[in-house]
Order: C-alpha cells, then sequence, then structure tokens
C-alpha cells in the first residue's frame, strides 16, 4: 500500500495563503471587537488570539461562538466553489469502487484514480452579488458538476450517459448505442 505525492499545495500556494489570510483577519477583527482594543495590539498564535498589553487570550472555538463574518469574503467563497466543482469533476470522470468477493479492491490512490492538478481545468467562479447577506456555500459546486458534464456531452453528441463515472467505456458504448 503506498500514498503517491500531490501538487495540490505548490500549485494551489498562492489561493490558499490568501483564503488563509482573509481567515486570519476576521478571527482579529472579531477578537478586537469582543475587547474593544484595536487589531494592531492582537496576535494569532496556534490555539487563539492574544491581546499583547493585557495578555488576555480567546480560543478560536471561542471567537466562532460571538463572530460576525464579514458580508463578502469572495477568495473564500471563490475558492470553495472552484474546489467543489474540482471535486465533482474527479467524481464524474474517475472516482470509482470496485468490489471482488465482498471486498474493496482500491487500497489507496495508486488504485483509485482522483483527478490531479495536472488534469484540472480553469474554472472561472463569478460571484452574484444582490441584498441578501450569505449563509455559506458549503459545496454548492459539487452536485451540479455531474449534470453540466452530461448535458454538455448530451449537446455535442445527442447521446446520454445515465452512470457515475463517465469512463471511457461508458462514453464509448453511449456513442455506439442505437438509442
Amino acid at each position: 500500500m503506498t500514498t503517491t505525492g500531490s501538487n495540490t499545495v505548490s500549485s494551489f500556494f498562492m489561493p490558499l495563503r490568501r483564503v488563509g489570510a482573509q481567515a486570519r483577519l476576521v478571527l482579529l477583527q472579531n477578537a478586537a471587537r469582543h475587547w474593544n482594543e484595536p487589531v494592531s495590539e492582537l496576535r494569532t498564535e496556534p490555539s487563539g488570539v492574544v491581546h499583547g498589553p493585557s495578555g488576555h487570550r480567546l480560543t478560536y472555538g471561542e471567537i466562532a461562538g460571538f463572530a460576525r463574518i464579514p458580508e463578502t469574503l469572495p477568495d473564500i467563497v471563490i475558492a470553495q466553489v472552484e474546489g467543489a466543482i474540482t471535486q465533482g469533476v474527479s467524481s464524474v470522470l474517475y472516482e470509482r469502487i470496485s468490489i471482488r468477493e465482498g471486498r474493496v479492491e482500491q487500497s489507496n490512490f495508486h488504485d483509485y484514480h482522483v483527478l490531479s492538478m495536472a488534469e484540472a481545468v480553469p474554472i472561472n467562479v463569478e460571484l452574484i452579488r444582490n441584498e441578501h447577506r450569505p449563509t455559506g456555500v458549503g459545496e454548492a459546486g459539487l452536485p451540479v458538476t455531474g449534470g453540466a458534464i452530461g448535458n454538455a456531452f448530451a449537446k455535442l453528441t445527442g447521446k446520454r450517459l445515465r452512470h457515475l463515472p463517465f469512463s471511457p467505456d461508458r462514453v464509448r458504448a453511449a456513442l455506439e448505442a442505437d438509442v
């Protein structure tokens, strides 16, 4: 059993760094508001936020209990949707578990194919602003991916793919079918 390397971190270092910086700023701003102190007097530590002059300390969990999330955190939202779409493409095109004699055949990523960064396509996420306060993004890009790929295939070929993943053998069978 082996685990192969990934180039996710090297490919997404800057976007992940931006998202981390935004999350850090949200934590600092909420702690500053809670203590009525300037953000410049606060620092983050592995387990929470500390007010330097007084030594007051809040854990990240405590801050989450009263935090106000800014109305827009575009980089975080865009990264979340891009990741969900990428995961959706992977599940639609590749991911499959086979069972033989009552046991799962795949044991790790060397024999369970997921989309690699080299296979990923550029994704352009556009945020639509409105008067509603955002309440979460979750995995909004994930469930629609299969339908989007399936509909694109149908539009191009006039044939429907009806089983996931859309593997080469299933695509070939759909193209060769008379229906």
